[in-house]
């Protein structure tokens, strides 16, 4: 089977490996905007790891550069998913004028054809195209302008994580016309349908492009690590995140990274806070980072809390032995009432599957994250709690009680298993298509 990919990607390279290694791929082909990093980084992951020969024989690599005017058009739908007085503009304004933008751009795109992706669909006579992955990534404009321009003769899938809870036109097509949908969760799907008056459930398939590598599982479940709470007899509570902000009015993530008032609760009670974070920063777009942030003052003034180095658990696998001395984590901040708090009840933060794999409770705040806390009952790993005082209490107890270790016992859902997914979906759109697809333009 010959898949095309589209789109971009963010963190977990490694999780290709899966993909790579599934025997019914015969080649894997990514079609990658020449300013998107993300291929520089998937090269580089494997060209340094054990399964670089198995990349080098299953992966093909093409790029293409859009036009100023598409880049243009993109930018503005991008803007109108920020929850920004400019992005409530330019929602309104393409939401009030949908049907004359979609008609207009619709009939543009497929008369402005992508000459490498003709060549390359021509070339290879791939068995589907796969979209991915989320709203900030410029991949839902690239699905609609691929479907309407090249897209009549193949299937398309669109596995599809991070969004905003709001209409934004680009997001509308892109769900609309992928013959096949992959996403997180049933509470997804049933928003985006109510969003948009859209019958999604019908082509739509439930798995997370999150989960990870099934041989990064392996490995690091195979190391049995101390807790730093079975030397010192206190609780050790991990944030593991990309970057901590200390800003109000975040117009593209509101407080959901803003971790101060958890910190100072949780070392309130004596319970020890680590932040492994790349970057401290007020808000969304600041790049002034500043030494006296509140975060630095206040490792300052508690002995409870540690700023420490940022773990790379994608390219440093010893990493994960860092993190595995941790008794739980936190995910996000959850506000009430924020604009981004309506998807911050139905998302899977990425992170929650590394702690799962470094035996790491998940912590979550009942009726706030609320497809995470279907996850800790189904699994029955993890702290739910009413408020971060319960959480101490509950995790002063498990180190009391200090009579196993922590281990995850249920079945961790892999790469491989998406991959399964993936491919049932293609599966499903023949049966939809009647097998018309001729994998030719």
């Amino acid at each position: 089977m010959i898949i095309l990919r589209i789109g971009s990607t963010t963190v977990s390279y490694s999780r290709y490996i899966d993909l790579l290694m599934n025997p019914e791929i015969e080649l894997l082909i990514f079609l990658a905007d020449k300013r998107d990093s993300f291929i520089k980084n998937l090269t580089k992951f494997f060209s340094s790891s054990k399964f670089s020969e198995i990349y080098k024989k299953k992966v093909r690599i093409y790029e293409f550069e859009l036009s100023n005017i598409k880049r243009v058009i993109r930018g503005i739908l991008y803007r109108s998913s920020r929850f920004s007085i400019e992005g409530e503009f330019i929602r309104l304004f393409t939401r009030e004028l949908a049907p004359a933008l979609e008609f207009m751009m619709s009939l543009y795109f497929r008369r402005s054809q992508i000459d490498t992706l003709k060549n390359v669909i021509n070339t290879y006579s791939p068995d589907f195209i796969w979209s991915g992955s989320n709203d900030f990534d410029g991949s839902n404009f690239i699905t609609w302008y691929v479907k309407e321009s090249h897209g009549e003769n193949i299937p398309l899938i669109r596995s599809y994580k991070e969004h905003r809870c709001r209409f934004v036109l680009d997001e509308k097509k892109a769900l609309e016309l992928s013959d096949a949908l992959v996403l997180p969760s049933l509470r997804n799907t049933e928003i985006l349908e109510r969003i948009y008056s859209l019958d999604l459930k019908s082509k739509t398939l439930i798995a997370d492009e999150d989960w990870r590598s099934s041989y990064v599982i392996d490995y690091v479940r195979s190391i049995s690590v101390s807790k730093l709470s079975s030397i010192d007899g206190h609780p050790h509570v991990v944030i593991l995140t990309g970057v901590a902000t200390y800003g109000t009015h975040d117009y593209r993530r509101g407080s959901r990274y803003n971790y101060l008032k958890i910190i100072r609760e949780l070392v309130k009670s004596r319970v020890y806070v680590h932040l492994h974070t790349k970057n401290i920063i007020e808000r969304t777009g600041s790049s002034k980072i500043s030494l006296s942030n509140p975060y630095t003052k206040l490792a300052e003034e508690s002995e409870f809390f540690k700023i420490e180095k940022p773990l790379d658990l994608e390219y440093n696998l010893e990493d994960y032995l860092i993190l595995k001395r941790y008794d739980a984590g936190i995910l996000h901040n959850y506000v009430e009432g924020e604009p981004i708090s309506l998807f911050t009840k139905i998302n899977i933060p990425n992170r929650l599957y590394e702690y799962q794999i470094a035996d790491v409770l998940p912590i979550v705040i009942s009726n706030t994250m609320l497809d995470v806390e279907d996850i800790i009952k189904d699994t029955g790993f993890g702290i739910i709690a009413s408020d971060y005082s319960e959480v101490s209490e509950k995790l002063m107890e498990i180190v009391r009680r200090n009579r196993k270790p922590i281990i995850f016992e249920g079945e961790l859902p892999t790469f491989g298993k998406f991959v399964d997914i993936l491919l049932n979906a293609y599966n499903i759109t023949k049966k939809f298509k009647g097998n018309k697809y001729s994998g030719r333009l």
